[in-house]
């Protein structure tokens, strides 16, 4: 989503290495990423435990900024019972 683009982008910008996540398992400006850039797009569903526990593995910091949507899920299936 935009929020999560702008993060990644501030990321990138900082050096830093980054896991982007979605329920596709791509990032939505992949096509921006400049060459050499630490970036790891995963498959990831808020509400489906396993994908994310896979997803934060190894992972020293996490920026949630999952939210509802008309594909993706209920605001209570996500925002609220997403794990």
């Amino acid at each position: 989503g935009r929020t999560g683009t702008e993060v990644v982008k501030y990321l990138i910008s900082k050096n830093e290495p980054i896991k982007a996540t979605s329920r596709t398992g791509e990032y939505n400006d992949a096509a921006s990423v400049p060459a050499g850039a630490m970036l790891e797009q995963l498959v990831c569903d808020v509400t489906d435990p396993k994908s994310v526990n896979l997803a934060c593995a190894g992972t020293s910091a996490v920026i949630f900024a999952a939210s509802a949507s008309k594909s993706g899920g209920t605001p209570s299936a996500v925002d609220n019972a997403g794990r």
